[in-house]
């Protein structure tokens, strides 16, 4: 018999209402012992699914700890697939750590990392895709990442994998009921098995074709903000946040490490690295603040390179305009309230014709709505229909893993049927490309893998 966990299930801090949670077999009994419930004689009689008014006394010294609501749910349709006790009592921790105290006392023991998660997995609430979604719906930054979290929680992703899953499981169920009666079954139908990989090849594909925009509407898109120093990268951040967030100075150099904030567009997260200026420095604070800001430009989505709209172009602007053709990009003209010197001309020579070129004055808030509206272009250009959220994506470097390993072990199943060889290596493929892909709803998943992503969650969850 697995133990009856206990802890708080409510955000530290103080609050109107703080939540302590009970699962396992004798959550109910070790329930009541500490609960006294103001309209029956003893919590054992509660009904399932029925909140109590009551107070948590200390069963030895007899003192009263906290007015509570407490409410049983009767297994197996709880969250955990256990008998759950929740008590809501008043959002202060020291209450609500005596009510965990006198719980342990009694025969509780206090809750791993996500282990009423695990416990719903385990007994088959859920699979590991939803799991995953819980912490992901309670991390989420943005309407779009709350919104492929709480499809992915109904079990989206998991019904998608298990429909592919499927569709490899019948391809193997048909070669090796060959293999094994290939003399009183139809003859072996090489064209059709074939176009059957092919089609399961073609969904996989577009499945690992999902993960970069998985990994946007979960995380946000990486946006840098380059430039060289004193060009209006810090006031452009500002102006975009809606407050000052960075130092502003006339002073080159003033940023010196990485700044990142978020904004959202389209109900999208977009993640603002505002950037140290580049350009060559003795300095060793400055030159680690640029490594970072190259770091930052390597891993950015997106790009926002700003220019000082009063100045020629600088060498090494040019250069660095050459070293984005390919990236995605918008470049912006700041201080274009006053006389240009740049040469928009040679400017448009150094960069596709595509990108935008957006004029600003960062300090007033000019151009910014511009600015916005380019950003969002190209944010529905790299996520298309998903940024509605209405499409099954890959959310996890997990998942992708998975994908890529299925990939793998259908396209040698592929070539070994092309190449004529023997059916029990094709059916060893095909086997293996199930069990890779299973490990994303977790029927195939290790321990070590289960407890891995568990220990990333909060306690109480």
């Amino acid at each position: 018999m697995s133990s009856t966990i206990v802890a708080v299930s409510s955000p530290p801090g103080m609050g109107g209402i703080g939540i302590v949670r009970l699962s396992g077999s004798e959550a109910k009994a070790i329930a009541a012992c500490l609960f006294k419930p103001h309209s029956i004689a003893d919590f054992m009689l509660a009904q399932s699914r029925r909140m109590y008014y009551g107070k948590i006394i200390d069963p030895t010294s007899g003192t009263t700890v906290d007015e509570v609501l407490c409410v049983w749910m009767k297994a197996p349709t709880t969250y955990t697939g256990e008998d759950v006790v929740e008590i809501q009592g008043h959002g202060g921790m020291i209450p609500l750590r005596e009510i965990v105290r006198l719980a342990t006392a009694n025969g509780a023991v206090i809750a791993e990392a996500g282990e009423f998660t695990k416990r719903a997995f385990l007994n088959g609430r859920i699979d590991l895709t939803q799991a995953e979604a819980v912490m992901d719906l309670i991390q989420a930054q943005s309407s779009a990442a709350g919104k492929t979290a709480l499809r992915q929680l109904e079990g989206d992703l998991g019904a998608h994998i298990r429909s592919l899953s499927a569709a490899i499981l019948a391809l193997l169920a048909a070669l090796e009921a060959w293999i094994d009666f290939g003399e009183d079954i139809d003859p072996f139908d090489k064209p059709a098995f074939e176009t059957g990989i092919k089609k399961i090849e073609q969904d996989i594909n577009a499945l690992a074709a999902s993960a970069h925009r998985g990994q946007i509407q979960r995380l946000g898109l990486q946006t840098a903000i380059i430039g060289m120093p004193n060009v209006g990268k810090s006031s452009l951040l500002n102006a975009l946040l809606g407050y000052d967030r960075a130092i502003v100075s006339e002073i080159p150099g003033t940023t010196r490490d990485l700044l990142q904030e978020q904004i959202s567009i389209e109900g999208i997260a977009i993640v603002l690295n505002d950037t140290a200026g580049l350009h060559d420095s003795d300095d060793p604070v400055e030159v680690l603040g640029i490594k970072r800001s190259k770091t930052a430009l390597a891993q950015a989505d997106l790009v926002l390179l700003v220019l000082d709209s009063r100045l020629p172009l600088r060498e090494s602007e040019k250069e660095l305009l050459l070293e984005l053709q390919g990236s995605r990009c918008i470049i912006v003209l700041n201080k274009s309230d006053l006389k240009a010197e740049i040469c928009q001309e040679e400017l448009c020579s150094l960069v596709a014709s595509s990108t935008p070129l957006i004029r600003t004055v960062a300090h007033k808030s000019l151009g910014i709505g511009e600015l916005q509206a380019a950003i969002a272009a190209v944010l529905i250009q790299i996520m298309g229909k998903t940024v509605s959220g209405d499409t099954v994506l890959l959310t996890k470097e997990r998942h992708l893993q998975a994908v890529e390993a299925t990939l793998h072990f259908l396209r040698d199943a592929h070539s070994a049927l092309e190449d004529g060889l023997p059916p029990d290596i094709i059916a060893i493929d095909l086997r293996a490309a199930w069990q890779a892909l299973a490990e994303i709803s977790g029927e195939t998943t290790s321990a070590d893998i289960v407890e891995a992503i568990f220990r990333d969650f909060c306690i109480g969850k």
